[in-house]
């Protein structure tokens, strides 16, 4: 559908740009129409346009592992599809990754995605009902987020999800310790199969070959290094309290490595330690916070589409890709939506989604702005720190 004119087709993104929603507009007469297919599981998929780069957001430890890739642009062939650093836009296909992609911006991608899915693992495991791509709103989702796909139908897939982000981050500390090249060369390879379970083979065989012994019980659990993921009605508190929580073991964790203590131990001999403090206060936390993204404008724009006599909202990453072709001036986009991925075309100057099997249309509005779920601004992110920081759960910091 990307030959037609004027028309968009844009693969699904967490991109976040600035946006300005219009007002919600009513609705005419609705002619009668098939069931609409938009709901949770809705998903996009099309051409790549240019958009501009955004932070993603990334946990401590991957962004650790970024930095030393970042390090060492030039030995890993630099940069030769993006401006200034990768971003996950779409699913790279493995023949263009062997032949247009250079090993730095094949492994910054990959850490991008095990960061993604170690932030969204809960989420994916839900909506993974273990059926094969075009049917499986996990797996749809874990593509469009993370640029990597699976095989969710193969037995032990939701253990692979749950183990693939950690593993990332153990053989790094193993890198660390070792030789933080022989890691990225060793534990990535670019020639590879690039679905999850390729990616991971090759991080797992560096493991088995380079870390007998060395991280034996410096892993945490993954809860306890994972946020929850909190509803709309989150109050602020709850939102910086969750990231506090995540960031404390954290620090716990990679203490418990400087330390050559189990992480079960460190989490016993924390408190009061100097050391520790020095990483983990008021000032650290903040800090942390604004390094990951984690600090964004809270409200974001619904769009929603009419159907069975009431408005239903799109998923927010599609609501996302047709405000972005408003800002953008275009008049209309094509999305792929849910499980079984029926192409609709969302006209912007009629104001209707428009089944492009069989033409019939259902009308589609703004809902305005709405408040993201887990987001907080900056104001707000102080305000919650000098909130922990009375309650003696935060010690503040040097500043």
């Amino acid at each position: 559908f990307g030959s037609r004119p004027n028309t968009i087709c844009i693969f699904g993104s967490n991109s976040l740009w600035p946006m300005g929603c219009s007002q919600p507009s009513g609705i005419s007469t609705p002619v009668e129409r098939p069931p609409s297919l938009v709901g949770d599981d809705a998903v996009a998929d099309g051409n790549s346009v240019q958009e501009p780069e955004a932070e993603q957001e990334v946990p401590l430890f991957f962004s650790e592992i970024l930095s030393e890739l970042d390090q060492r642009r030039a030995q890993f062939g630099g940069m030769r599809n993006f401006p200034r650093k990768p971003i996950i836009s779409r699913k790279v296909k493995a023949d263009e990754l062997r032949t247009r992609y250079t090993d730095f911006e094949y492994i910054y991608l990959t850490v991008l995605g095990f960061a993604w899915l170690h932030m969204n693992l809960e989420e994916v495991l839900r909506k993974n009902n273990g059926r094969p791509f075009k049917h499986n709103p996990g797996v749809q989702l874990l593509e469009t987020h993370s640029g990597m796909t699976m095989h969710a139908d193969r037995p032990g897939a939701n253990a692979l999800l749950r183990a693939a982000p950690l593993s990332l981050v153990e053989a790094f500390q193993i890198g660390k310790r070792r030789n933080v090249k022989e890691f990225f060369k060793e534990a990535f390879d670019r020639s590879a199969d690039p679905c999850l379970e390729g990616r991971i083979a090759r991080v797992m065989e560096y493991l088995e070959k380079r870390g007998k012994g060395v991280t034996n019980g410096h892993t945490p659990p993954w809860e306890d290094v994972s946020l929850r993921a909190l509803g709309p009605e989150a109050e602020v508190n709850d939102i910086v309290g969750d990231h506090l929580r995540v960031f404390l073991n954290e620090c716990t964790w990679r203490w418990s490595i400087d330390q050559k203590i189990s992480y079960e131990k460190a989490t016993q001999l924390r408190d009061g330690d100097e050391e520790f403090v020095r990483s983990f206060n008021a000032d650290t936390f903040e800090a942390a916070m604004l390094a990951r993204g984690s600090v964004r404008d809270p409200f974001t724009c619904r769009w929603e589409v009419f159907t069975d006599g009431k408005w239903t909202p799109y998923e927010d990453n599609n609501s996302n890709l047709i405000e972005r072709a408003k800002e953008l001036g275009e008049p209309r986009l094509v999305l792929r939506l849910g499980p079984r991925g029926w192409s609709y075309t969302i006209d912007l100057l009629a104001m209707v989604q428009r089944n492009l099997y069989n033409g019939t249309e259902r009308p589609i509005r703004s809902a305005g702005m709405v408040r993201k779920p887990g987001r907080v601004s900056h104001e707000e992110l102080q305000a919650g720190i000098k909130f922990f920081v009375n309650l003696a759960t935060l010690t503040e910091g040097k500043s």
